[in-house]
């Protein structure tokens, strides 16, 4: 099992899920071929606020790499479901819930590390936020 997160690479949204699932494929995947063990992502998400990552480089501004929104989540969750559902990969969706507690970790402009949840901490469904239906399948 490995925690696959395109938010921490940088990546931009729209490029997310397929980086997602090319990332696994060479770094864990191929490490089960041969073997009888299931190779499955155990956390994958995208935060709903907080900011922005550009990964191992500093970000130029506030557009720059991977961008915390519940739009860039919605974009992402609908990416990433959809195409993992056509494919097979098996995965954990980090997460259900925002985790207030985290706020601990939060830094300025990385104010993102409670908001990853699909619902709030009072597991209401985010304002805005769509689960996909990927074509009537999910």
């Amino acid at each position: 099992m490995a925690n696959v997160h395109p938010f921490f690479g940088g990546v931009p949204v729209d490029q997310a899920a397929s980086w997602t699932v090319d990332f696994f494929n060479t770094h864990d995947v191929s490490l089960t071929s041969g073997t009888n063990k299931d190779a499955i992502i155990s956390e994958v998400g995208w935060p709903s606020a907080g900011g922005n990552d550009c990964g191992s480089v500093n970000c130029t501004d506030s557009t720059s790499g991977s961008v915390a929104g519940i739009d860039e989540m919605n974009q992402f969750l609908s990416d990433w479901v959809c195409q993992a559902l056509s494919n097979g990969t098996k995965y954990f969706w980090f997460e259900a819930f925002d985790e207030p507690w985290k706020v601990i970790y939060d830094t300025p402009g990385k104010e993102w590390e409670d908001k990853w949840g699909l619902m709030d901490s009072a597991r209401v469904l985010k304002s805005g936020l769509k689960i996909p239906d990927c074509g009537g399948k999910t």
